[in-house]
């Protein structure tokens, strides 16, 4: 009796609203307003005509109101909005130029109306009895979303496939409410994200949501989106209650693709991006921060540490190789990155049979630089394979059989150097101490710092192999004789995994940075002496490269030679 008084309490405002509305309308027909004058109010004017307002009510099928109805402008892109109040009533302002409003709400379908200069509508709203029915994977077994209590959010796989990344882990954020994802690294291979539901309820031992694939427990990094067919994921207490404390972080239920009785039907999808870095530092090139350091020096009355003639030989390129100006963060990485993701799928069956076999491939590469004249390539290169085939068999009427096999193969191989490392030394060495490389194919470096650029491109590589094998066994029994809809099921499952790494190290010979030319015209000329000079030339210069550069690593240096003196050179 109390819910049949609120219902005829409700209609009577209804009625109320819709009598108001209509003497309102009649007053205003009878008597119009006023006209007032254009100049006195022109941007009141200008403003009407940029809006106008709309009122009106949104009941059901049997014309209750409904509360909470979101309204929103088409075209607006969500901006212009308004929801429905208790009585089921909505004002809104819609701007010159649109003409449709569209009404959204839970368990209803969409509808779009269209305005034609109307300032109060009347909505009904129908039903939609197919999301009210629509099958969620709740643990053990399955209900209709009608019937459920808990809280179970149910997403669509074709939702999951989008993103660059090989971690299933890193497409849940932002997608389903009350998960929260951290991706804390984007390098290949070690960028999957921490997620938890609706935050941390445990403080010892894993506070990770327990993950099931086919009711076991597997990890959802190594599962591709093309083999799945049910994803859910129950959030509090009453939805995972049957998984005791190991559910007390929340549950993401997962259900592989199973076949189809029909004739064999064949998916192929393929694609491929291309990925950069949202932003990279930006720092001074080398002869502004030389001017940079020579206007401190001035400032503390100190020596300008150099000269204006190196400066100008610096910002021309006067020679790369005495004067280098580097951008270590170019210098180690790629202006672009790339993915390619590919993946066929093949089901069918009969009554009696039914299979489900889908193959998927990812690739990705990374931004960090690589030496192509070297004979190895040490460039990132992350590569996985996936193969996964369901096989259900009606052995009886009431007994099915089920066969799960599937797995993957990894192969990752990377530089042989720390990321965050190389990045670290990009950013604190300075841009004109060394290039990269001399002219000649040497390396510089000084004791206690490195060479970014050598550090990524001649450290050498690691190659990384994991594999597993999973396998799943079920039998279901129908026991419809003793009451109807009741089952039993015994599950079966054993995984095997594999990882094995190698590593190749690259030595690669190092020299101390140069500080000028040699006086030796010819590459192939070694002087060990010259007893012309004062004081003598001995071996502390190197004249067997090309071009011959002087040693900074010797404090004492002798007189150039000049070309009068070769003749007496041994």
């Amino acid at each position: 009796m109390r819910k049949l008084k609120t219902s005829i309490h409700h209609r009577q405002r209804v009625k109320t609203y819709g009598a108001a509305l209509l003497c309102a309308m009649a007053l205003t027909a009878a008597y119009p307003l006023p006209t007032v004058a254009a100049n006195s109010v022109a941007s009141t004017t200008v403003e009407q005509q940029k809006k106008a307002k709309i009122t009106g009510i949104v009941t059901d099928s049997n014309r209750e109101p409904l509360i909470g109805v979101n309204i929103t402008v088409v075209g607006s892109k969500g901006t212009i909005r308004a929801i429905t109040d208790i009585d089921g009533m909505f004002t809104i302002m819609v701007p010159e130029g649109r003409q449709q409003l569209e009404f959204t709400y839970i368990g209803y379908k969409n509808q779009t109306i269209a305005v034609n200069g109307s300032k109060i509508l009347d909505v009904q709203m129908d039903e939609n009895a197919n999301e009210l029915t629509d099958v969620i994977v709740t643990g053990y077994t399955t209900q209709k979303k009608a019937s459920i209590v808990g809280s179970i959010e149910n997403i669509k796989p074709d939702e999951l496939h989008y993103g660059t990344s090989r971690d299933l882990s890193n497409n849940l954020a932002g997608k389903l409410s009350g998960v929260i994802g951290i991706q804390r690294s984007g390098e290949p291979g070690y960028d999957s994200s921490s997620f938890w539901i609706r935050g941390i309820n445990t403080f010892s031992g894993s506070n990770r949501p327990l993950v099931l694939v086919d009711g076991v427990e597997r990890d959802l990094d190594n599962l591709d989106t093309s083999q799945i067919e049910s994803f859910s994921v129950l959030k509090d207490a009453s939805a995972s209650a049957m998984y005791g404390v190991r559910g007390a972080n929340g549950v993401i239920v997962i259900t592989t693709k199973h076949g189809k009785i029909g004739p064999p039907q064949i998916k192929f999808h393929v694609e491929h991006s291309i990925n950069q870095p949202t932003k990279l530092p930006e720092f001074l090139n080398a002869p502004d921060y030389m001017t940079l350091l020579n206007n401190l020096a001035q400032q503390d009355n100190q020596v300008q540490p150099f000269t204006q003639t190196q400066i100008d030989r610096t910002r021309s390129g006067y020679d790369p190789d005495l004067y280098p100006d580097v951008n270590w963060v170019d210098a180690i990485t790629k202006d672009y990155a790339y993915t390619t993701r590919a993946n066929v799928d093949v089901s069918g069956g009969s009554d009696f049979l039914r299979y489900s076999i889908v193959a998927s491939y990812f690739r990705e590469t990374g931004i960090l630089e690589q030496d192509k004249s070297l004979p190895v390539d040490n460039s990132t290169n992350n590569q996985q394979f996936y193969l996964h085939s369901n096989l259900d068999m009606d052995v009886t009427k009431t007994t099915t059989l089920r066969v799960n096999i599937g797995g993957y193969l990894n192969r990752f191989r990377k530089q042989r150097c720390d990321t965050d490392g190389a990045f670290s030394n990009a950013f604190a060495t300075l841009p004109f101490v060394y290039p990269t490389r001399y002219s000649d194919g040497s390396i510089p470096v000084i004791s206690n710092r490195s060479n970014p650029w050598a550090e990524v491109t001649q450290g050498g590589y690691e190659l990384n192999t994991a594999s597993k094998i999973e396998t799943l066994f079920a039998v279901e029994q129908k026991l419809d004789f003793i009451t109807k809809g009741l089952k039993a099921k015994g599950v079966f499952s054993f995984d095997r995994w594999n990882k094995s790494g190698r590593g190749r190290s690259l030595n690669t010979a190092r020299v101390y940075p140069a500080t000028g030319r040699s006086w030796t015209r010819k590459a192939t000329m070694r002087v060990t002496s010259c007893m012309t000079c004062s004081p003598p030339a001995t071996s502390r210069w190197v004249a067997s490269r090309t071009p011959n550069m002087e040693i900074a690593a010797y404090t004492s240096k002798p007189t150039l030679c000049t070309t009068a003196h070769l003749a007496s050179t041994t």
